[in-house]
């Protein structure tokens, strides 16, 4: 196992483990469960991170404070970097915990709740999490990216996109199997979008191997573009 993933999937398990039951009702997101999309025996290193991203199906303040109970009986509190309301902090792990729908503790991302629905389970080490198909998880950084409005060549959201479509074998029979058009149609959007930059190039060759630039930037990009034409297939 890369040594990243192992940093990354070893923070995930010491969360999972103190959660306990609430990972039936939680979607472990964000970049430190990328690795568990690449499928690629010779995947690279994703960056390591020690912050953990949880989607809550919450969607109002009660429902936080409520939730917020819970929490600290298992001793999560409430964190004082950041000013973010809805983070939280355990034994040194920063911890977002991201509401569904838009509510006062903050904004949300479109495709978390739909993403509920679709959401299965994995295992890592000895817990059990839930994590979002993949062009549901891609979705949702396609959206963090362009709402953070950052350089691309600098985006750790395109990043772990590029990560996921680089490193995942199957990435294009996951786009062709969901049943969810709306999601489809907002891949082949943004793969269309990144495709029409005149630096699309050198963007994604800010998020690869430089040693096998050549090799992976052209499957990266063979795969945008198949999700890009998909909504000119009849």
């Amino acid at each position: 196992m890369l040594k990243n993933q192992t940093i990354n999937l070893k923070v995930i398990e010491k969360v999972a483990s103190v959660l306990g039951e609430l990972n039936e009702e939680i979607i472990y997101v964000g970049g430190a469960v990328v690795s568990l999309y690449a499928t690629d025996e010779g995947a690279e290193h994703p960056r390591p991170t020690k912050d953990i991203d949880i989607s809550v199906q919450i969607g109002s303040y009660l429902e936080m404070n409520k939730f917020q109970e819970k929490l600290r009986k298992r001793k999560i509190y409430p964190s004082s970097q950041g000013g973010v309301l809805y983070r939280y902090s355990y034994d040194g792990i920063q911890i977002d915990f991201i509401p569904w729908e838009s509510t006062s503790l903050g904004p949300t991302n479109s495709w978390l709740k739909p993403g509920f629905e679709y959401a299965r389970n994995i295992e890592v080490g000895a817990e059990s999490i839930k994590i979002l198909p993949l062009p549901f998880y891609i979705a949702t950084k396609w959206e963090a990216y362009k709402s953070r409005g950052k350089d691309p060549r600098m985006s750790h959201d395109l990043e772990d996109i590029i990560y996921v479509i680089d490193n995942n074998k199957n990435v294009i029979e996951h786009f062709d199997e969901s049943d969810h058009e709306g999601v489809r149609m907002f891949l082949s959007k943004m793969s269309n979008e990144i495709l029409s930059d005149s630096s699309r190039d050198e963007i994604i060759e800010c998020h690869i191997n430089p040693y096998t630039a050549n090799e992976r930037k052209r499957l990266v990009l063979d795969r945008l573009k198949y999700m890009s034409e998909s909504n000119k297939k009849p």
